[in-house]
C-alpha cells in the first residue's frame, strides 16, 4: 500500500487532481486482474482435451471479466464528478499524456484479438500471434 500511496504525488496543488490519479490507479489494477483472467483462460482453452472438464472454471473466469469490464465503465462516473474546468486546471501537468497509453490495456486488447493495438502504429495490421513477443 505505501508503495501505491508514493505514487499519488500530485503536480499541482489542484484538488481534483488526486482524483485524476487515483481512477487511473485504480484501473491499472482492475486491468492486471483481467489480464491473469484472460491469461488463464485462453491457457485452459489450449488443451482442447480438457476442455470439456474446464469450461465450468472457463465460464466462470469469463464471467468475473465482464463484471470487471462493467466496474471499470461506472468507474468512469466517479471521473465525471470532475468538471471539465476543474481538468483543465492541472492538465498542463500532465505533459503529452494521451489516456492512450497503458500498456496493460493494450496487452488485454492484443490477447482478446485486437488487431490495431499500438497508437505509434508499429503494430498496425499484424496478429495478436505477431504481437504478443514484441510486448
Amino acid at each position: 500500500i505505501d508503495d501505491l500511496r508514493r505514487l499519488q504525488k500530485c503536480r499541482s496543488k489542484e484538488h481534483d487532481e488526486h482524483l485524476f490519479i487515483v481512477i487511473h490507479q485504480v484501473y491499472e489494477l482492475w486491468f492486471k486482474e483481467l489480464d491473469v483472467e484472460i491469461s488463464s483462460v485462453l491457457d485452459m482453452m489450449k488443451d482442447l482435451r480438457q476442455i470439456d472438464v474446464m469450461m465450468l472454471t472457463i465460464v466462470s473466469r469469463l464471467q468475473r471479466v465482464t463484471v470487471i469490464m462493467k466496474i471499470l465503465v461506472d468507474q468512469i462516473k466517479v471521473l465525471e464528478t470532475m468538471t471539465p474546468l476543474d481538468f483543465l486546471d492541472f492538465r498542463h501537468e500532465l505533459g503529452t499524456g494521451t489516456g492512450f497509453q497503458s500498456v496493460q490495456f493494450r496487452l488485454i486488447e492484443a490477447k482478446l484479438g485486437i488487431r490495431q493495438v499500438c497508437s505509434a502504429g508499429r503494430s498496425v495490421g499484424m496478429t495478436t500471434v505477431e504481437f504478443l513477443p514484441t510486448l
